[in-house]
């Protein structure tokens, strides 16, 4: 069963399963009645701002005329179906859609048939073949507990239960009941908890004036214990009309014992699974190399740390010459199709030799080498990329129509620059600050369409392998002093021997 995993700004995220044809997604207007399946609370968010629908096993997301659009992996859609992994910007929100992850547990589906309680070995057997499969299929602590639960309800056959997960000043949170806000006894908690080991109202423990008040003949509760640590327990209430048994107790406590074990593959399982979404996160940013290290610096850290650094890199920013001319001569719709083709290429060819896409800027690209992390010829990289963008420019061309064609420029620079993750906790990139960015910036500007502009520092690392000739001198942009300027011919023979491997 389809999922949507929705990024909240809190950097909390909710997991919402896919259970109908059509789903709705926008911002929630009580007061007007309107209310979506998936409430995205931003004001950049219309009420009713798009729609996921199933057409012919294939589900489509919508925009229903919002103001600020739908966004699919970047670029804005009217309607495209969706693929495993795609990741929908919606506001400040990020979804990415599942197709494929099993989130739900069917209890029926558990045992093909009535339970018999007088086969314990082989109910047992079977609530652990249904656990491993939760482990497998269920990528959160939350969703294994939940269903963990709805598995004891059904194989215990309680009135109602709640699932407690003990806090580090000994209070209990409740993650998973079997109804709501279902009532618990703190006193029979306690003393499962104390004696470590699973009781049963009658011989060893009484029910309180509370629980009898409640109509409850008959309660059952399980320390959850795992290497000697008391993570929490398990409690179940009986109905009026009948008693749990000593098969009912013994069935709680297997499952108990597994649900206790299972709690820490649970949690690996949700660090993978978050590990895997920021790595591809990453990956739409940076090479897959790059985003490997980044990750694996996530990982160790647990988080990334709003931190910069003075280090030296090379900046590279690329753009398209007279697009507001070309953005009149075509529509909407056909601007957006030429972007994305030709984004799609320049990004390519920057992670082909490992460069950092700092940013989009409207029809241009901001690139870094040499950060995150360091590398010798961070210059030449650069400037190989750059060939090979004005090669790959080239081809896309011979393929356009007159009308879409167009002209790109390239700016290169190396100096200290500032670099890190900037912003705040809630939302942040890594980029680049300083003289060096700016600089590379003027370069661009000025380049003659088709041409690849260096300053003098990447000059000085380049030059005994490519073909540059000086052009002229220019003042930096806050005209404190003058700057060298040099042109690199883009013919130069054997430019693309020796790729990053």
């Amino acid at each position: 069963m389809p999922a949507l995993l929705v990024k909240r700004e809190n950097n909390e995220e909710e997991l919402f399963v896919i259970d109908k044809d059509v789903v709705t997604l926008g911002r929630n207007h009580p007061a007007s009645g309107m209310i979506n399946d998936v409430d995205l609370p931003d004001r950049t968010v219309s009420r009713r701002h798009a729609r996921i629908a199933r057409d012919g096993g294939v589900y489509f997301i919508e925009d229903l005329g919002s103001e600020n659009r739908v966004f699919v992996n970047d670029r804005p859609v009217r309607r495209v179906p969706l693929g495993d992994g795609d990741t929908i910007l919606i506001g400040q929100h990020v979804l990415i859609f599942q197709s494929k992850q099993v989130k739900t547990v069917d209890p029926e589906g558990f045992l093909a048939g009535p339970l018999d309680l007088c086969k314990t070995m082989d109910l047992n057997y079977l609530i652990l073949q249904r656990l491993s499969n939760l482990l497998i299929t269920v990528t959160s602590v939350k969703d294994f507990l939940r269903a963990a639960m709805d598995l004891i309800l059904q194989s215990v056959r309680a009135r109602s239960g709640v699932l407690l997960l003990r806090n580090p000043d000994g209070s209990y949170q409740e993650v998973a009941s079997g109804a709501l806000k279902a009532p618990w006894s703190r006193s029979m908690v306690a003393h499962a908890v104390d004696h470590r080991r699973s009781i049963l109202t009658g011989e060893e423990f009484s029910a309180s004036e509370t629980m009898v008040s409640r109509g409850v003949e008959s309660a059952l509760c399980a320390p959850l214990v795992n290497e000697g640590e008391v993570l929490g327990a398990i409690y179940l209430e009986g109905s009026q009309d009948g008693q749990f048994s000593e098969d009912g107790l013994i069935i709680l406590t297997v499952i108990a014992n597994q649900v206790a074990s299972g709690i820490e593959k649970a949690a690996l399982n949700e660090k993978l699974y978050r590990e895997v979404l920021r790595r591809k996160n990453l990956e739409r940013f940076m090479s897959p190399r790059v985003a490997e290290r980044i990750a694996q610096d996530c990982s160790s850290q647990e988080e990334l740390a709003l931190r910069t650094e003075k280090l030296t890199a090379t900046i590279l920013f690329a753009d398209i010459q007279g697009f507001t001319l070309l953005s009149e001569r075509l529509d909407a719709e056909e601007i957006a199709k030429l972007l994305t083709e030709y984004f799609t290429l320049m990004t390519e060819v920057l992670f082909r030799w490992e460069g950092t896409l700092d940013k989009y800027l409207g029809d241009g690209l901001l690139a870094i080498f040499g950060a995150p992390f360091q590398c010798d010829d961070h210059a030449v990289r650069a400037v190989r990329c750059a060939l090979e963008m004005v090669e790959q420019q080239q081809r896309l061309l011979a393929s356009l129509p007159p009308e879409q064609r167009f002209a790109i420029r390239i700016g290169v620079n190396t100096g200290e620059v500032v670099a890190g993750y900037l912003g705040s906790p809630q939302r942040m990139e890594y980029t680049v600050l300083g003289e060096t960015v700016v600089v590379a910036y003027r370069l661009q500007s000025l380049a003659d369409p088709g041409t690849i502009y260096l300053g003098r520092p990447t000059f000085e690392r380049v030059k005994d392998i490519f073909d540059v000739s000086y052009v002229d001198r220019i003042q930096t942009p806050k005209g404190r002093r003058e700057i060298e300027v040099y042109r690199l011919s883009p013919s130069v023979e054997a430019t693309f021997q020796a790729r990053p491997s």
